[in-house]
């Protein structure tokens, strides 16, 4: 038998004046633990993320008395739900929240989105880096992805998804060629239609188009083609 295993590093460490007791507990449900770094919190995840839901344990006067957005969500959904709670408990309770209500990516993007979050020493993102692996060498079961979480945005990718990319065609160096010709196609284009040589302007537009659908369709064994029609034809030592 095999056993499946998840685990995820977070950077930057997070000052702790921008972490709440409430995005702490979150967290927390999610999956991920946290270690002191002097004046920081270092998040990690040791043991798998929670991916539909949250466990949510904390006192109520915590989630009763925060004014976050996060909060104010928390609260909506218990309402709406009619979900019980003893807000006059001093014990921590038990509440399954759905990530669609609140996620760990929104806690963090909370956390940069603070006031108190500005500056020179101003955590401008965080990024979550997971590994999958398994306690057998078995094909497809190791892996991983990474998610890096901004104020106003959340980008994942994962070795599958760069595997896909490989296999794909273009690579970043063809890419920016493209780029770069384009740039030039486009000031001749300016300096032809300037001069009133519409046809050369078109005929200029055209031959790039062409070229940087060539670059987008190119594969890797287009490229391997390419080397060694490109070593057949290089001169004997």
């Amino acid at each position: 038998m095999a056993n499946n295993y998840e685990q995820a590093t977070v950077t930057p460490s997070i000052p702790k004046r921008l972490v709440s007791e409430l995005e702490k507990a979150l967290l927390s449900g999610f999956g991920f633990g946290w270690e002191q770094d002097g004046d920081a919190w270092y998040f990690f995840v040791e043991d798998s993320i929670r991916g539909d839901e949250c466990l949510l344990q904390l006192r109520p006067a915590v989630l009763q008395s925060d004014q976050s957005p996060i909060a104010h969500a928390i609260r909506r959904y218990l309402e709406e739900e009619q979900i019980e709670v003893d807000w006059d408990t001093e014990s921590e309770i038990d509440i399954e929240i759905p990530a669609r209500v609140a996620s760990w990516e929104g806690a963090f993007q909370q956390i940069l989105s603070k006031p108190t979050n500005r500056g020179k020493v101003a955590v401008d993102e965080v990024v979550v880096m997971a590994a999958y692996y398994c306690s057998k060498l078995r094909a497809g079961e190791f892996g991983g992805w990474v998610a890096r979480i901004t104020r106003n945005d959340v980008q994942y990718d994962g070795t599958y998804r760069a595997l896909d990319r490989m296999r794909a065609g273009a690579t970043a160096e063809d890419l920016s060629e493209m780029v770069q010709a384009g740039v030039a196609a486009a000031r001749r284009v300016v300096g032809a239609w300037e001069s009133g040589d519409l046809a050369g302007a078109v005929n200029e537009l055209e031959g790039w188009a062409e070229g940087a659908a060539k670059t987008i369709r190119k594969s890797p064994s287009d490229a391997a083609t390419e080397e060694v029609e490109a070593d057949d034809q290089s001169p004997a030592p």
